[in-house]
């Protein structure tokens, strides 16, 4: 990757923005020092309950565009073309950001085959018939771009895939297989290569990134994740959580203070460090008390308190910072949110 500079792009548009890592990128762009001249915003439904946010945005930000979009459905997207082309003209689409998704969590044994079109559908299908689409917008940005070799601030196209879909790392599969998930995600990462290929001689890079982990991942990740609401929550539950994610680390820590204290007194290191002596405990973002991170998907009440994981801030935040670094290397390669490399 480039060292960090000045981020800017003339356009951008991020399909799924009405919520969650969409939305989350919306704002990024809209807060830029130099914004785009157009940021799209894409949702299923423009009169949906979930696209208040989203449209309370668009009032106070006249560069940002609220479009009805359905990535499955090919008239749809062709609509969508026609607007974005209507505001950007000759200038074209600087950012194609496909970041729509769909999940469902099943194993081997209860995996079926609408479920794994329906997933392959909006994740993988999806991003391919956007980017097809949006390729003539595309390759015009590149072609009036100043720019040298590949950029995100030239052209390029973004695909929001999953650590699930990495076949090396099969992440979690113990605690969840999320067979169809996976699927789709390691096949939207074969687009990205297909795509890292074919349009870099246009001008235009391809990625795929990770965004951090979602809730149900956490859900799989988390074997004494109990998914309750305010209303069903119930003592039993929450002193199980409570005893496993805060008390059990409490203890371990009080146990094993006296070895974490002569390892600190024989380390030669000064101050504070992983090497001389540290306790690391595994929290999570859904115990944010400022954040309360996806409280409209899952409450969680239990596994909140007991956690006082990754944020949409954090992930938004360091995702800008890949995009801004993207450079000629990084096309046709699969990253995280921070920008480490994660093997196919």
């Amino acid at each position: 990757m480039a060292k960090a500079a000045d981020f800017s792009v003339f356009s951008v548009l991020v399909t799924g923005s009405d919520r969650g890592i969409g939305l989350g990128l919306v704002k990024r762009f809209l807060m830029l020092p130099s914004p785009p001249k157009w940021v799209f915003a894409t949702t299923l439904d423009l009169n949906g309950e979930e696209t208040k946010e989203v449209k309370e945005l668009a009032c106070e930000h006249p560069n940002l565009v609220l479009l009805q979009l359905d990535v499955t459905v090919l008239e749809s997207i062709k609509a969508a073309v026609k607007e974005v082309e209507k505001c950007v003209g000759e200038a074209g689409l600087t950012l194609l950001i496909n970041n729509a998704g769909t999940w469902f969590f099943k194993n081997l044994e209860n995996e079926n085959a609408k479920d794994m079109m329906a997933l392959y559908s909006v994740n993988t299908i999806g991003p391919l018939q956007m980017s097809q689409a949006f390729l003539p917008l595309l390759k015009k940005a590149a072609q009036r771009s100043p720019r040298e070799g590949l950029s995100s601030s030239k052209a390029a196209i973004i695909n929001i895939s999953s650590a699930l879909g990495s076949m090396e790392v099969m992440l979690i599969w113990e605690k969840g297989q999320a067979v169809s998930y996976r699927c789709s995600k390691a096949a939207l990462n074969m687009v990205t290569k297909c795509q890292s290929l074919e349009y870099s001689a246009d001008g235009i890079l391809s990625i795929s990134i990770h965004p951090g982990l979602e809730v149900k991942e956490l859900a799989c990740e988390h074997p004494n994740l109990v998914l309750l609401q305010l209303e069903n929550e119930n003592a039993k539950d929450m002193m199980a959580v409570y005893s496993v994610n805060t008390i059990g680390p409490l203890q371990m820590s009080q146990a094993f203070l006296p070895l974490l204290k002569k390892a600190a007194q024989r380390s030669p290191r000064e101050g504070l460090s992983c090497s001389k002596a540290a306790i690391i405990n595994i929290s999570n973002a859904l115990g944010s008390m400022e954040v309360m991170l996806f409280w409209e998907k899952v409450q969680t009440v239990s596994y909140r308190c007991s956690k006082p994981e990754i944020t949409v801030e954090e992930s938004t935040q360091g995702m800008m910072t890949v995009l801004s670094m993207l450079s000629e290397e990084d096309n046709g390669t699969f990253v995280d949110w921070l920008g480490r490399r994660i093997p196919w």
